[in-house]
């Protein structure tokens, strides 16, 4: 399992940040920092703060490194899908479109096990299509905890019923 953000981790992406920003940093803010990045690996952190301010010129909040490592992680399964479908042109015979859309699921599968985190089964992916009963989430965006008012990583069981009906 990947290693998890420490308010020291934090403390130095803070650090990052003031690089650009000219933000102080604290004891206070490095733990407010890890309490809100607590689930992300440190280096995607620093690597989506400086995506950030090659960006914007935007006052940079954990919600903004949230999208961002988001982002990254996006491409990087991207990435995994693109050197096989690349062989498979390559190699002059006809894309086989269903081989390569298993080739998809399965880097994405491999970059959430890397992560850490849990994998959503096929229908749970596909549940986003749908408006969600529950939380009224609109389609294509993720249902919201109603308690924290964070967005779930896995939608809720009545988005899912709702696909299959």
């Amino acid at each position: 399992m990947a290693r998890k953000l420490t308010p020291a981790d934090a403390a130095e992406l803070l650090t990052l940040a003031a690089t650009f920003d000219r933000r102080t940093v604290g004891v206070t803010d490095a733990v407010a920092w890890a309490d809100a990045l607590y689930d992300l690996e440190p280096a995607d952190c620093a690597e989506a703060i400086r995506l950030h301010f090659r960006e914007t010129d935007m006052w940079l909040m954990p919600a903004h490194v949230r999208q961002r490592v988001k982002y990254l992680r996006e491409i990087r399964a991207d990435r995994l899908y693109d050197v096989e479908l690349r062989r498979e042109i390559a190699s002059g015979k006809e894309v086989d479109r269903d081989r390569m859309r298993e080739l998809a699921e399965q880097a994405i599968d491999e970059l959430h096990t890397k992560l850490g985190e849990t994998k959503p089964t096929r229908q749970q992916r596909d549940a986003v299509s749908v408006r969600c009963p529950y939380c009224a989430a609109r389609p294509g965006s993720p249902c919201i905890n109603g308690a924290t008012e964070k967005e779930r990583k896995l939608p809720h069981p009545s988005r899912v019923a709702a696909l299959a009906s």
